[in-house]
């Protein structure tokens, strides 16, 4: 028969700490569910089955925007050039933009917000050069990044066609990122241009 253990002052350990018997019992339980119940908690966040690592687009795409594709001999077309680069900053870029000057004239272009300076823009006989690049301030570079409108070209309509292209010129138009060309995507526009009543 198993003695019972006494404090120094002749009382029972377990007389002194009523509540021990009970934590005891309680650990004791715990020890033997968690052997014997296996308990399966949800997570909060649902199972991902092998699905790769998330990654963002290092490369740029340019595209024209305009606000119609139908036009009238005469009319003034707006041409806005947007420059996307998702995860990348851009150091600076050359666009070379291609038309027929048969169809469409160009008049002006309209410097945009994407690039701090625009050191070209000029217009030839069937070509445009826009170049822009960083903001330089106070020895700091200041790179765009995002997607946002490099410049508008302003263009007269000429003589009627069911189609003219306005185009990138891909082997001449650079998007720079650390010294590398990460344009990928040129999307061009194509023109219909009416005769007038």
């Amino acid at each position: 028969m198993a003695k019972k253990r006494r404090s120094k002052t002749g009382k029972s350990v377990y007389a002194q700490h009523p509540s021990l018997p009970i934590l005891l019992l309680v650990l004791l339980v715990g020890i033997i569910a968690a052997l014997t119940i296996k308990v399966t908690q949800p997570s909060i966040f649902p199972a991902q089955k092998n699905s790769p690592p998330t990654t963002h687009p290092t490369s740029a795409s340019v595209k024209f925007l305009t606000d119609k594709q139908v036009y009238t001999s005469g009319e003034t077309v707006l041409v806005k050039i947007i420059l996307d680069s998702p995860s990348q900053k851009v150091a600076a870029s050359d666009f070379v933009i291609l038309f027929d000057p048969q169809y469409l004239q160009p008049t002006e272009i309209i410097q945009g917000s994407y690039f701090g300076n625009y050191p070209i823009k000029k217009i030839e006989t069937s070509t445009i050069r826009i170049s822009g690049v960083a903001l330089l301030k106070k020895n700091t570079i200041t790179a765009p990044i995002g997607s946002g409108i490099v410049a508008t070209v302003v263009f007269r309509a000429l003589s009627p066609t069911l189609s003219t292209t306005v185009a990138f010129d891909q082997k001449n138009t650079v998007v720079a990122s650390d010294g590398k060309n990460i344009l990928e995507n040129h999307t061009n526009a194509t023109l219909t241009i009416n005769p007038k009543d």
